[in-house]
Parts: structure tokens; C-alpha cells; sequence
């Protein structure tokens, strides 16, 4: 699919992007969306997932997987077993939070989780040029 056809369910998602990026520059880009979060509203909207991206010093970049990824596909952990994903994360749990410290861009600007790359079926997940910087 490419990133301008519709898929069956779209999700409204609210970011706080919106100091870092003007919004006609997420349209039609292949993104990487943690999609099992419990839906909550932000500034009155259902927001049903969040956008990854990654952020040094003021500079923030979206995550994106390779262009002829899926659409929808699962991203998994190289060398990972990861078993099967909850299906919506206990927000009092707090899972994201704990796991995000450890999601970083490395030295190639790939996406990891304890140094894990985060992959699609088509290669790795990357941003465009944030070196060693913080995913959230």
C-alpha cells in the first residue's frame, strides 16, 4: 500500500509534534505508531495512539520503517524473541514509560531498545539524521 490510500480503520492520533513540525509535513509518510495504548482524550480529542519519534537537544524527527514495509505490520526486536503483545497496555502499570528510557537511535540512526534494532519485514526503523538521540 502506499502511504496515501486509506486503511479500513484509521486511528485519530494526537502528538505534541506540533512546535517541532508544521502538520502538512506528516502527511503521507510511513510512521511507526505504538498502537495498543488505551485510547485517551488530549486537549479534547480520542487519541488512539502515539507517534514515535526521536529528539536531541530541540531537533525532533519522526521514526519511520523502510517505504516498502507493510502498512500496519508489527515492528519486533533483532534477535528478540518477543512473544505476543498485550493488547492494550495498563496505563497505571505504566509500560511505556519504562520501556521508552531505553529506546534510543544509535550511531546509525536506526531505532533500538537495549541496543535491539527495531525491524519491519523490510529492514530497520531509522530516523532521518538524529544520532544517539531519545525516543519517546
Amino acid at each position: 500500500m502506499e502511504p496515501t490510500e486509506t486503511l479500513p480503520n484509521p486511528r485519530t492520533i494526537v502528538s505534541g509534534l506540533a512546535p517541532y513540525m508544521p502538520k502538512e509535513s506528516l502527511l503521507n509518510k510511513y510512521v511507526v505508531v505504538v498502537n495498543n495504548m488505551k485510547p485517551s482524550k488530549f486537549r479534547g480529542v480520542l487519541s488512539q495512539g502515539m507517534l514515535l519519534a526521536a529528539g536531541k537537544g530541540d531537533k525532533v524527527e519522526l521514526l519511520h520503517p523502510p517505504s516498502t514495509s507493510q502498512l500496519g505490520e508489527r515492528v519486533y526486536l533483532s534477535k528478540v524473541n518477543m512473544g505476543t503483545a498485550d493488547p492494550v497496555l495498563k496505563p497505571k502499570q505504566r509500560v511505556f514509560e519504562q520501556v521508552s528510557q531505553d529506546l534510543k537511535t544509535n550511531g546509525s540512526r536506526i531505532a533500538t531498545y537495549k541496543g535491539h534494532e527495531l525491524l519491519t519485514s523490510a529492514g530497520p526503523v531509522a530516523c532521518e539524521s538524529i544520532v544517539d538521540g531519545q525516543i519517546s
